[in-house]
């Protein structure tokens, strides 16, 4: 299944409610979370943040920035919370890529089809982050 989802300029952290809700409403709880793999696809996940961060660190200096913001940098924050959250723990991979992710996704999908040969996977969940 793939799921297309939206930050924007929404720092990562803030954009997670919205991004559960998409989750939940197009591809429901999944069945088997032992069996589902997740695989994020984005050209930009973790750069909201990472602006953020730095920004913080400039303006405060590195003792004083917000360290809540750190992990949300990682390109893979997004992915490792929505695992959390469903219970994911089958695959979990997040793709960083130019701006037309959708160029990739076959790619994507291979990887994903050898991933359910490999661990007998129930669903691919494949989320597209804007």
């Amino acid at each position: 299944m793939i799921c297309h989802v939206y930050i924007g300029t929404q720092l990562e952290k803030e954009a997670i409610p919205a991004i559960i809700s998409t989750l939940e409403r197009e591809l429901g709880k999944p069945k088997n979370p032992e069996a589902t793999g997740l695989y994020i696809i984005s050209n930009h996940i973790g750069t909201n943040s990472s602006l953020a961060f730095w920004k913080d660190v400039i303006k405060n200096g590195p003792s004083f920035a917000n360290p809540e913001l750190f992990p949300w940098t990682l390109a893979n924050s997004v992915g490792g919370y929505i695992a959390r959250y469903f219970g994911i723990t089958g695959p979990n991979y997040t793709y960083t890529c130019p701006p037309d992710a959708e160029a990739y996704i076959n790619e994507i999908i291979k990887q994903a089809e050898e991933d359910q040969e490999k661990s007998a996977l129930d669903a691919i969940w494949i989320v597209i982050v804007h």
